[in-house]
């Protein structure tokens, strides 16, 4: 059986040039971070456990809280008078959400509205600088296209 897998390198991502309060407002002006960008994670919300264990319990009872909201990260090279990062700074400066659209070589995509959480940069002798933000995200990621 063959390996199933899907390649990073032709991978996009997108970040609204503005405030955005939903993804399903068709006038959001998309910028690209793909020439900055060079790893992306995304944590899923965890829920949170109850501990609803007795004295009758023959074990530890857990039972799932809430579910924390999901956390996403982007790290790369630190440009921030490009315009994608331009406008990440501004959110953070600001604390207003900003769409965020992955779009893989397959044609998938993931999208999701964020917060700034923070933001880094850093540089070393004989390199570029690197830099990076981190997110919370905010309400569900939706997703889209083709490909499996």
């Amino acid at each position: 059986m063959p390996s199933k897998y899907e390649l990073t390198k032709g991978t996009l991502i997108d970040v609204s040039a503005a405030a955005v309060t939903s993804l399903e407002d068709e006038t959001i002006s998309w910028l690209s971070l793909a020439c900055t960008g060079k790893e992306i994670s995304f944590q899923s919300g965890q829920k949170s456990d109850i501990d609803v264990t007795t004295f009758c319990s023959d074990e530890q009872e857990m039972d799932d809280g809430l579910a924390a909201q999901a956390e996403f990260s982007l790290n790369g090279n630190w440009k921030p008078e490009d315009e994608g990062q331009a406008s990440l700074l501004a959110a953070n400066a600001d604390s207003s959400l900003r769409a965020i659209r992955i779009t893989f070589k397959s044609g998938r995509t993931r999208s999701f509205l964020a917060k700034v959480r923070q933001y880094n940069y850093s540089g070393s002798v004989n390199g570029a600088w690197s830099g990076g933000f981190n997110f919370r995200v905010k309400g569900p990621e939706v997703t889209g296209g083709g490909g499996v």
